[in-house]
C-alpha cells in the first residue's frame, strides 16, 4: 500500500482497486466494474471467514477520503517494526483500531490493542520462519484468532459486519438454504455475490469463474 497514496490522493481517480501480488485473476473478470463493490464505505475490503493465518489482503478498494488517508497514515507507523506476515499484521492492527474508534463512538467497548503483542516480532517475518518456526506459526496463529474474536465483536459476524467507513465484501452468501459463490445469482431472490480476487489455487480449479 505504500505507493498508492500518490494515485489515491491525486485528483484523478474516483478509486483505487489494490490486489496483491500473489492475487490471481481470471481473465473472464478483468473487465469487471470495481466500483460496482462499493456499498457506501471508505475502503471495502474483500471478506473472509475465520482463518488461522489472519485476514488476507488480496484485494482492498480505496476512495480517496479523509478516513482513507488516516487509515494509510496508521497502517504506515507499523514500519518501524516487525510484524507477523510483514504487512498483513499490521493491517489487521489498523482495521481493529478503526472499529474500535467507531464502537466508543457509539458508546461501546473499544479496541486497547489486546491482538498487538501476537503479532510483534523480533525478527522480520522473511526471517523468522527459518529461525523459529514453531514460534512464528504460533504467533502467526494467536494473532489471527484475537483478530477474528475482536472483528466479531466490534463489527459482526462473517456475512453480516457492519461499519460506517470500512465495508466487507462477503466471499460467500447463505441465500435460501445453500451457499452462493462469487459470481453466482439466486434465481429466486436475485440475489449476485460478486468475483472475489484470491490466492488460493484450489479455488480456481473448483470455481473457474473466480
Amino acid at each position: 500500500f505504500t505507493d498508492i497514496g500518490r494515485f489515491l490522493f491525486s485528483g484523478e481517480y474516483d478509486y483505487v482497486f489494490v490486489v496483491s501480488a500473489e492475487t490471481l485473476l481470471n481473465e473472464v473478470q478483468l473487465d469487471f466494474p470495481v466500483w460496482a463493490y462499493d456499498t457506501g464505505h471508505d475502503i471495502t475490503f474483500m471478506d473472509q471467514d475465520f482463518s488461522e493465518v489472519g485476514f488476507a489482503q488480496h484485494a482492498v478498494l480505496f476512495k480517496p477520503t479523509n478516513f482513507t488517508k488516516k487509515f494509510l497514515e496508521r497502517q504506515y507507523a507499523y514500519r518501524n517494526g516487525y510484524w507477523t506476515m510483514g504487512d498483513t499484521g499490521p493491517l489487521m492492527e489498523t482495521i481493529l483500531a478503526n472499529l474500535g474508534e467507531e464502537a466508543q463512538s457509539g458508546g461501546r467497548p473499544g479496541y486497547n490493542k489486546k491482538c498487538e503483542h501476537h503479532s510483534k516480532l523480533s525478527f522480520p517475518s522473511a526471517v523468522m520462519p527459518r529461525l523459529n518456526p514453531g514460534l512464528y506459526a504460533q504467533q502467526v496463529r494467536k494473532h489471527g484468532a484475537c483478530f477474528f474474536s475482536e472483528l466479531e465483536r466490534l463489527a459482526g459476524g462473517y456475512g453480516n459486519r457492519l461499519s460506517k467507513h470500512i465495508g466487507f465484501s462477503p466471499t460467500y452468501k447463505f441465500i435460501n438454504g445453500r451457499a452462493l459463490v462469487p459470481d453466482e445469482t439466486d434465481i429466486l431472490s436475485s440475489v449476485r455475490v460478486l468475483p472475489w480476487a484470491n490466492c488460493i489455487a484450489l479455488m480456481k480449479d473448483r470455481w473457474p469463474r473466480w
